[in-house]
């Protein structure tokens, strides 16, 4: 009797753990794998567009921001002057006067938002 119960007891479990692995949805792990994939594959396309936006932004010369910025609000005497110092930005035979130009356009651009509340695109 003794074997009997034991038998019965283990035929017991062992229904139960298929009724548990019957219960258990594979699918459902793969579907929040996928998900999780997908929300990682959105972020990292997310901050490669920022990055390559913000690398776009800070690859453009700051002079001509500032000329663009003076052409646009109608201020011909002050868009022909950025004009003059973008293309001597540029242009310049020396390296050191060219950065030296291009970060007065920089502290110009500082100034603008600082003082008048410009934000210079």
């Amino acid at each position: 009797m003794d074997d009997a119960d034991e038998r019965a007891r283990e035929d017991e479990e062992w229904k139960e753990l298929q009724r548990e692995a019957n219960a258990i949805d594979p699918e459902r792990y793969r579907k929040r794998l996928r998900i999780m994939k997908a929300v990682a594959i959105g972020a990292v396309s997310a901050g490669a567009v920022w990055l390559g936006l913000t690398m776009t932004d800070s690859a453009r010369n700051p002079c001509q921001r500032v000329r663009d910025h003076f052409c646009r609000t109608q201020n011909a005497l002050q868009c022909q002057v950025y004009e003059g110092v973008l293309k001597e930005s540029v242009e310049d035979s020396s390296s050191k006067m060219r950065s030296l130009i291009r970060e007065q356009c920089v502290t110009k651009i500082r100034r603008l938002k600082e003082d008048e509340q410009i934000d210079v695109p």
